[in-house]
């Protein structure tokens, strides 16, 4: 482990002692849930977003297509 990493386990152990001080057992356990959950909606939310970025592509594609099918139709006749 690298010495941010170090760091950084160092404070995240401190900020967890002063919560159990402070509230407890609990208190460690609703930060951590909650910290879980935010971290999970954001996955959620992203991968939301990737889909309907996907979705938005996938029928660009098709119009495009259909309106290539389109004007090649019309300007044949």
């Amino acid at each position: 482990m690298g010495r941010k990493e170090l760091a950084l386990t160092e404070c995240m152990e401190q900020v967890v002692m002063a919560m159990r001080t402070k509230g407890g057992d609990q208190a460690v356990f609703q930060s951590l849930h909650r910290a879980r959950e935010l971290y999970l909606n954001r996955l959620q939310e992203s991968t939301v977003a990737d889909q309907l970025a996907s979705l938005f592509v996938t029928n660009g594609r098709k119009r495009i297509e259909l309106w290539k099918e389109y004007f090649s139709i019309c300007c044949i006749e």
